[in-house]
């Protein structure tokens, strides 16, 4: 199984997915922004996700379905510590 979890920006979850194991990461993403925003009316939000979610095709879909905002920016990599 596969589990995906939504939280608030005070970490509190608010929802969550389960997909089965055999799921391709990067097939998960679009529907759940989908879902969040339907089920909350949330209109803007950050996306943080690991690099196997995210694909040129995902940002670009993204970019065409949401308003994009000045603070978007493509992946970025975190710093190890």
């Amino acid at each position: 199984m596969i589990v995906g979890a939504v939280i608030d920006d005070n970490g509190r979850p608010l929802c969550c997915e389960m997909w089965p194991g055999n799921t391709t990461d990067v097939t998960t993403l679009i529907p759940v922004v989908d879902k969040v925003r339907q089920r909350f009316g949330i209109g803007g939000f950050c996306i943080v996700a690991d690099r196997g979610m995210i694909s040129a095709e995902t940002t670009a879909e993204l970019a065409a379905l949401y308003r994009v905002s000045e603070h978007t920016s493509g992946p970025q990599r975190c710093a190890r510590s």
